[in-house]
């Protein structure tokens, strides 16, 4: 599976500006799926972008009256892959154990 790559120019009064922003599916549950997304800044011709922040985007499946549905199950094969679902699920986790 590929990789959205989304490239702008933000505007100058924004703060990211020259930002880049990357998504991946990082794993899929029962009834959503978990995405990984990092907004990088720099000069993309000349390849200095730095990761800016990271975060995670859970969106659940839900049907006409608010019910979870279930969903296409997704399991990654690539080491790299395997590597950041296991550390999505970590981070989801850690975070469910001490809300803000």
């Amino acid at each position: 599976m590929s990789s959205p790559t989304l490239r702008f120019l933000a505007e100058p009064s924004t703060v990211n500006f020259g930002g880049e922003v990357q998504a991946w599916l990082a794993c899929t549950g029962n009834s959503g799926m978990d995405i990984s997304v990092e907004v990088r800044r720099g000069d993309s011709r000349a390849g200095t972008m730095e990761k800016t922040t990271e975060c995670v985007i859970v969106f659940g499946a839900l049907d006409d009256h608010g019910k979870p549905v279930p969903v296409a199950g997704w399991n990654p094969k690539r080491p790299g892959k395997v590597a950041l679902a296991a550390n999505v699920r970590a981070r989801l986790t850690a975070s469910r154990a001490h809300p803000h």
